[in-house]
């Protein structure tokens, strides 16, 4: 990867892949120290959800083995009403 500063020449310019406007290489410096800053939040965000969804799966698989859902039907539960037909 190539880059060219403000004052190179127009060879150097055309063979870069990068051509920065500002004369020095500070430039590059503010950029990764800025790209830093934006995947750490990036980082931030994921552990953050990661966590909230962790945190959802817990308290639903708590209020599931706490209310013992009944599966099928229990026949006991049925009503057995008599329907007048006449």
């Amino acid at each position: 990867m190539g880059i060219a500063v403000q004052g190179a020449t127009d060879a150097a310019r055309a063979a870069a892949d990068i051509v920065l406007t500002q004369p020095g290489l500070s430039t590059i410096v503010d950029a990764i120290f800025i790209s830093r800053v934006i995947f750490q939040r990036m980082k931030n965000f994921l552990t953050y959800r990661i966590a909230a969804t962790l945190q959802l799966l817990v308290f639903f698989f708590i209020a599931v083995i706490k209310m013992h859902p009944k599966v099928g039907v229990n026949q006991s539960h049925v009503c057995a009403c008599k329907v007048d037909q006449s």
